[in-house]
């Protein structure tokens, strides 16, 4: 090789793992980010610790505890809490709804109604 290829294989080389480091601080900022967002927007309560995948999560409220997961392809929608206890996990490709609660008269029969899913239903997959 003559020193102009050489100089651009190391050039490249030494660009690389930069690269690499940048798309990294990227990932980590927008996964800080996220959380945020959504405890912003939705009034969700999501511990730093946790984690969600690329899932539709919008129950009206969600609490996430110390190092609670919930895993790709999840969907939860139609239900009133989602509530997950510390280091409990809701896994992959998991469906979760109810029926909305307020007036209806499917449930007009039980007034207490409440579509949750807590901490202590939590499933793993």
């Amino acid at each position: 090789m003559d020193g102009i290829t050489e100089l651009l294989f190391e050039e490249r080389a030494a660009q690389a793992p930069r690269r690499t480091t940048e798309k990294r601080l990227s990932d980590s900022r927008l996964r800080r980010a996220w959380p945020a967002f959504l405890e912003k927007q939705f009034g969700y309560s999501i511990h730093p610790s946790s984690h969600i995948g690329f899932a539709w999560v919008f129950p009206r409220k969600l609490v996430m505890e110390e190092g609670s997961r919930i895993g790709h392809l999840t969907l939860c929608k139609n239900i009133d809490l989602l509530h997950l206890g510390a280091r409990a996990i809701v896994g992959q490709l998991n469906w979760i709804t109810g029926f909305p609660s307020g007036s209806s008269r499917h449930f007009a029969h039980q007034t207490d109604r409440r579509p949750e899913l807590n901490r202590r239903t939590a499933c793993r997959h």
